[in-house]
C-alpha cells in the first residue's frame, strides 16, 4: 500500500485547503493563520499549508470520480437493481518530500519538485430503481433511482510514514439520479445525479530530516458533492455514456508539529504544537466523462476517461512542474451485476 501512505501523508501534511484561493504558483502572501501564529512554526507552518493546497484537489478529485454510476445514465425502474466495483485512477503529481526544508523562524519560500503520480482508489457502488419512466406517447420522462456508494482504505505505513483510519476503513455515500427525458429514434437519453462521497477518516504522521522532526495530520476528512448532467445511447453493442457537471469538495483537519534538537532549542513546551485550529474549506470544479460499455454474460464491463478542470490554486512556495491547480486527466474501469444493469 506505498500509493496509499505515500498519497495521503503528502496531501495530509497540512491545514489549509481552508485557505483562500489566491494568485500564482510561488508569489501568494503568507497566510494568515501561519503568520499569527508561533514564529517557531511560521515556516513548517506555511508548507505543510501549501503542500495540502496542491494535494486537496487531487484528493477530492478520486473521491468524486465521474459518471455517478460506472456506465449507467439512465434510471433502471421498480425492481431493477445494480452492484459494481470501480478502480478511478486521477493523473496526480507527488512533490518530493526526501529533504523536507523546515526553518524555526519566517517562512521562507522553497521550490519543490514534483512527479506525476497516478493516485487509484477503489470503490463499490450500486442502485436501486424506485420510480418508473412515465411515457407520454414516444417520449419518456422522469424515472428514480436511489444510489449508495462504499469508499475503503486500509491502515498502512511506509518508511517513516504511517496513515491510520481512527474511525474504521469503511465510509458510505448516498445519491439520487432522475430521468429527464428519453425520446424515441437516436435521440439520447438525459438524466441528472446528485452523489455524496466521502474518504473515511484519518490520522497520518510522519518524521523528517536527520533529527526525526515530527508533522501529523488529526481527523482529516474530505468530503465530495458531485452534480451530473448524463446523455445516454447506443452504438452498435456498445453503450455510450457522457456528462458534465460540478464538484463540490470539503476538508477539515488538524495539524501537529514537533520540532527537535538542533533545529529547534526552545524547549519542549515551544517546539511542538498545533500551528493552527481546525480548518474546513470547500473547492469546486468542472467535470466532463464518457463511458464505454459492453455486456458480457453477467456482467457489464465499463471503461471511462475525463477531465477534471483547473481551478485558480495560489501557492507561497513554489512547486516545479505543473501548477498547482492545473486540470486533471482521470479514467475508472468498473464492472456491474444485476437485475436491469
Amino acid at each position: 500500500m506505498k500509493w496509499w501512505s505515500g498519497v495521503v501523508l503528502a496531501g495530509a501534511l497540512a491545514g489549509a485547503w481552508a485557505a483562500p484561493l489566491r494568485a500564482q504558483n510561488g508569489t501568494a502572501a503568507l497566510d494568515a493563520q501561519c503568520a499569527g501564529g508561533s514564529s517557531v512554526f511560521q515556516d513548517v507552518c506555511q508548507k505543510a499549508t501549501d503542500l495540502y493546497r496542491l494535494l486537496s484537489p487531487q484528493l477530492g478529485t478520486l473521491v468524486a470520480g465521474g459518471n455517478a454510476t460506472l456506465g449507467r445514465g439512465t434510471p433502471l425502474g421498480p425492481g431493477h437493481w445494480t452492484i459494481g466495483l470501480r478502480l478511478h485512477v486521477v493523473g496526480g503529481s507527488i512533490p518530493d518530500l526526501q529533504n523536507f526544508p523546515v526553518d524555526t523562524g519566517p517562512a521562507k519560500r522553497t521550490t519543490f519538485t514534483q512527479q506525476s503520480y497516478p493516485l487509484p482508489l477503489p470503490m463499490v457502488e450500486g442502485a436501486v430503481g424506485l420510480l418508473p419512466v412515465v411515457h407520454v406517447g414516444a417520449l419518456g420522462v422522469g424515472g428514480l433511482d436511489a444510489l449508495v456508494n462504499a469508499a475503503w482504505l486500509p491502515n498502512a505505513s511506509h518508511g517513516s510514514i504511517s496513515v491510520r483510519l481512527p474511525s474504521g476503513s469503511l465510509k458510505l455515500g448516498f445519491g439520487a439520479r432522475v430521468g429527464l427525458v428519453d425520446g424515441p429514434g437516436p435521440m439520447p437519453a438525459i438524466s441528472a445525479t446528485v452523489i455524496r462521497r466521502e474518504l473515511p477518516v484519518v490520522d497520518a504522521a510522519a518524521n523528517f530530516g536527520a533529527n526525526s522532526d515530527r508533522v501529523a495530520v488529526e481527523n482529516l476528512r474530505i468530503r465530495t458533492t458531485a452534480w451530473r448532467i448524463v446523455a445516454s445511447g447506443a452504438l452498435g453493442p456498445v453503450h455510450l455514456d457522457a456528462g458534465a457537471g460540478r464538484d463540490r469538495a470539503t476538508s477539515a483537519m488538524n495539524l501537529f508539529v514537533a520540532l527537535q534538537p538542533p533545529r529547534c532549542t526552545y524547549g519542549p513546551a515551544a517546539c511542538s504544537g498545533h500551528p493552527f485550529q481546525e480548518f474546513t474549506q470547500t473547492v469546486s470544479r468542472s467535470q466532463l466523462f464518457a463511458d464505454a460499455s459492453v455486456r458480457i454474460p453477467g456482467a457489464t464491463l465499463t471503461l471511462e476517461v475525463g477531465r477534471a478542470g483547473a481551478i485558480p490554486l495560489a501557492t507561497y512556495n513554489a512547486f516545479a512542474g505543473r501548477d498547482p491547480g492545473a486540470a486533471l486527466w482521470e479514467g475508472a474501469l468498473g464492472i456491474r451485476f444485476g437485475m436491469g444493469r
